[in-house]
């Protein structure tokens, strides 16, 4: 309307009519003496042109266009950010291809030239197209695709750019691969510290237990020293129980090959139950399974370190004056076998489930325990393509979901 209302004052058609707003570059495209450029002034501009300059001013995605044989350039407020400060912008509009981007013409104008001969589309994804801005020569990368526009005589005319600056997609992405590098050797430090722990640790235990009871066996015992031999034996035990789940992690960390045969889930919770320790038989479980998918290709010593864990810790810390109850199911879910636990105990917070798999962690410290065996169950999980996903509420229970691929 403004413009049809400036036409009516001034008596002249606005050569620009056909012009979407376009912000600034809109209005830069206005504003430009096209008459001194290879594509001539607006009026002399055919239509497959001013339709594509259209399109890419309307456009919010970032777009570029060189037309005819000079390559003279258009874009639009979207790719206007890609050119920074300092640079080629609002130099680059109207400007002949090769005197813009004489720092990567190499790179660039083979692909041009490809789609002007061929008229076939190009695609590039993440690419370094290295370009000057901020007042310096900038590493950019770039996903962009080049595309022929046909003119009037059915022949490629120009060359359409819809791209996208993936510079911080890639730097971001680098930076966590080193991250995840740093991190596995991190880990693999951590797996070696534990091996030599608990294989180093293991005679000087033995000899130091050894020496203790041959001290007691020598002494007149009182009822103070029975109480400090009681104490020290607790101590033993618990040293023991620690190297050895140490060392069964160490087995774990290292096993780059696990031998796999079809074996029933009902079987081994059945061993599971008659292995349990007196202490947890003494509270007089219920356990219930329903297993729709009966059997698995897996690692049995695993799955049994799986369940024990699970229907251990489950009967470990159920909630007093409540009998514990624990089921068991498992699914087909896609390529996972689902086996689904679960529990009626003390529960635990949302702010620590994500501490619940972390070494020597323990969210419950009135029960005896090493922090060892959720961590140990996780890594055999997540060896073997697997993943474990927990709901649990304070008072009511814990939910297990293992993901297990045969």
């Amino acid at each position: 309307m403004v413009k049809q209302l400036q036409s009516q004052i001034t008596g002249k058609s606005d050569p620009y009519s056909w012009l979407p707003d376009g912000g600034e570059m809109g209005r830069l495209t206005r504003e430009f003496d096209w008459s001194k450029t290879p594509v001539g002034s607006v009026e002399q501009w055919p239509q497959s042109l001013r339709t594509t300059v259209s399109i890419i001013l309307s456009s919010k995605f970032p777009m570029f266009l060189w037309w005819g044989k000079d390559l003279t350039q258009f874009y639009n407020d979207a790719y206007r950010p890609s050119l920074g400060n300092n640079g080629k912008h609002p130099y680059a509009l109207g400007q002949r291809g090769q005197e813009c981007w004489p720092e990567i013409w190499p790179i660039i104008y083979p692909l041009i030239e490809q789609v002007l001969t061929t008229g076939e589309s190009t695609w590039s994804e993440d690419q370094l197209i290295p370009i000057y801005r901020n007042g310096q020569l900038e590493d950019v990368y770039w996903t962009f695709g080049y595309s022929p526009i046909t003119g009037e005589s059915n022949t490629v005319e120009g060359v359409l750019v819809v791209c996208n600056e993936t510079t911080e997609k890639v730097i971001n992405a680098r930076k966590l691969a080193e991250s995840n590098a740093e991190l596995k050797r991190i880990n693999n430090d951590l797996d070696n510290f534990i091996y030599t722990a608990s294989h180093d640790l293991k005679a000087p235990v033995s000899n130091l237990e050894g020496l203790f009871y041959t001290l007691f066996s020598e002494i007149t015992m009182t009822k103070e020293l029975a109480e400090l031999k009681e104490m020290i034996e607790a101590s033993f035990k618990r040293f023991t129980i620690t190297i050895k789940d140490l060392t069964e992690i160490s087995k774990i960390q290292k096993e780059s090959s696990i031998e796999s045969t079809e074996i029933f889930f009902s079987d081994v919770l059945k061993d599971v139950e008659e292995g349990l320790t007196d202490e947890l038989k003494s509270l007089e479980p219920e356990i219930i399974s329903n297993f729709s998918i009966p059997s698995i290709k897996f690692s049995r010593k695993n799955l049994r370190s799986i369940i024990y864990n699970f229907i251990s810790n489950g009967i470990k810390y159920s909630s007093p004056g409540r009998k514990p109850i624990l089921s068991l199911s498992t699914e087909k879910q896609n390529e996972f076998i689902v086996l689904t636990i679960t529990d009626n105990g003390l529960g635990v917070a949302a702010e620590h489930l994500g501490k619940m798999f972390q070494m020597f962690k323990r969210l419950h410290n009135h029960v005896e325990g090493t922090g060892i065996g959720l961590y140990i169950v996780k890594r055999i999980v997540d060896n073997a393509g697997g993943k474990i996903e927990v709901q649990s509420e304070l008072g009511k229970g814990t939910t297990f979901k293992i993901y297990l691929k045969e």
